[in-house]
């Protein structure tokens, strides 16, 4: 048959099941392969002659179509065609379905199984990733590797379940770097849990919201008048976890220009000491070695004095209110000071 303008586009699916059905006239009454609800909804087509559902030609009840009058015999002379819904499943041609035709809201029913990826990467945004299900478990894929996965736990708990999380490589499998426990513990398979460089700190005490590495620069100096002084070594290191800052600091002193004035302490802690408002109060560590000052009891640390929060001064073993208070000389100091910071 041949059509004005363009051709008629096909009808890009495949309908399976039964769709019409062919009978033998000699009769009035015809079962039909399924029931209707509607006599609109089939066609009776008799002797290639659509019949009208409006005049009583013909009636349907259920399953039985039932005509006015007996048809004249024949072989396959009668046709209905089924108008309600298709029958049985239907299978897009390859290639026919675009993402917009996807109900994205579409969720398995339970006890239902699907494997594989929801959205097939040939129908979806270059790198954008895709739901799927895989035996017990869902993923999300992105393009060609698994970046996130979900085990789920059977409801006797005879099967465990885990959430676990992968970093897609450019090569070779994905990695695993998170996982969630059935039991509540956090897993870290790649050994590695870093924080951001700026502290995002919590004020729940049961919430662990820093950890950091660095190095600092101690400095000689004295409450009152800064000395004048030159080193030959000058390090500091230090591990902060949470609030605790656990640094360690050598110097040595090597001539001395002005004394200065005032009690003697090391600024420049990477940290303020969270308590350096108390005065006189003791913070934990001790000195390792000693000869830049001349006092003979053995040293320990103190923050406060007036010297501000990033400092530490001395105190001798034995007094509570007097720090120590000596011209530095040419010598060493090294220390390792545990403090509390503010954050």
């Amino acid at each position: 048959m041949s059509y004005l303008g363009s051709s008629a586009a096909p009808i890009p699916v495949a309908f399976a099941g039964q769709q019409g059905q062919a009978y033998n006239g000699g009769t009035n009454t015809f079962t039909l392969s399924r029931a209707v609800a509607r006599t609109l909804d089939i066609d009776l087509i008799v002797n290639n002659v659509v019949q009208s559902p409006y005049d009583g030609s013909y009636t349907v009840s259920g399953n039985v179509v039932t005509t006015a009058e007996t048809v004249s015999a024949g072989v396959g002379n009668v046709y209905v065609i089924f108008r309600d819904a298709p029958v049985g499943s239907f299978a897009p041609i390859d290639g026919s379905v675009t993402p917009a035709k996807l109900d994205r809201s579409y969720v398995p029913t339970a006890g239902g199984t699907m494997t594989g990826p929801l959205i097939a990467p040939g129908l979806r945004a270059a790198g954008t990733p895709a739901l799927g299900f895989q035996a017990s478990s869902w993923f999300i894929q992105q393009e060609d590797s698994i970046i996130a996965r979900s085990y789920v736990c059977g409801p006797d708990a005879s099967t465990y379940g885990q959430w676990s999380a992968y970093i897609a490589k450019s090569t070779g499998s994905p990695l695993e770097m998170i996982r969630l426990g059935q039991d509540g513990r956090v897993f870290v398979p790649q050994g590695q849990l870093a924080f951001p460089a700026t502290q995002n700190p919590s004020s729940d005490a049961n919430t662990l919201d820093d950890y950091e590495e660095g190095t600092w620069t101690p400095v000689a100096t004295r409450v009152t008048t800064a000395p004048s002084v030159s080193y030959g070594r000058q390090v500091g290191t230090y591990i902060k976890i949470g609030r605790m800052v656990y640094a360690n600091f050598e110097i040595q002193l090597t001539a001395i220009a002005t004394n200065g004035a005032g009690y003697n302490a090391i600024s420049g802690l990477p940290f303020p000491i969270s308590s350096a408002n108390a005065a006189w109060f003791d913070i934990g560590g001790g000195m390792k070695y000693n000869t830049a000052f001349s006092i003979s009891d053995t040293v320990k640390l103190s923050g406060g004095g007036g010297q501000g929060a990033n400092a530490v001064c001395f105190l001798p073993a034995g007094r509570s209110t007097s720090e120590v208070n000596e011209n530095w000389q040419p010598g060493y100091v090294t220390a390792t000071i545990v403090y509390q910071t503010t954050a």
